[in-house]
């Protein structure tokens, strides 16, 4: 992965790479912005909170957190849709969606938009939101 954004961000002396693991990871304590993109649902909902605390302590004053991840609907019904749909989608693109199905249930704990917002709001985070959805996916952003 950061082979892959190195390319896209190529010659930028304004990126810092770390590889690291980021349920323990330390962030540093004066980054403009941190993204996550497409691992956060692996963390447990018990993990979010010091997860959250860490990005935030890890941003300047005016920094940004960025997410872009895996979230499920508040409504059950919707929730059931939308793993239909997701699950159509793959089938049509040449996997097993049933079998990606039983794997995303037994190791990815993705959550509620509205939780995700709570909890940065919690962390100390300003202005947390939603910026973009599609189906069980959601960019969320706020600010220190």
């Amino acid at each position: 992965m950061i082979d892959a954004c190195r390319t896209r961000v190529e010659g930028s002396d304004r990126v810092t790479y770390r590889l690291g693991d980021f349920r323990t990871e330390v962030f540093g304590d004066d980054c403009h912005v941190v993204v996550a993109s497409l691992s956060l649902h692996h963390l447990e909902r018990s993990e979010r909170p010091s997860f959250f605390e860490r990005v935030y302590r890890s941003l300047a004053p005016g920094g940004h957190f960025i997410a872009a991840d895996v979230i499920v609907d508040e409504s059950p019904e919707v929730r059931v849709r939308q793993y239909e749909l997701w699950r159509r989608y793959m089938v049509d693109h040449g996997e097993d969606g049933d079998s990606w199905y039983r794997k995303h249930l037994a190791k990815d704990h993705p959550l509620e938009v509205s939780t995700l917002i709570r909890m940065l709001s919690e962390a100390g985070f300003v202005s947390p939101g939603c910026f973009w959805r599609y189906l069980n996916f959601a960019i969320v952003s706020a600010s220190r």
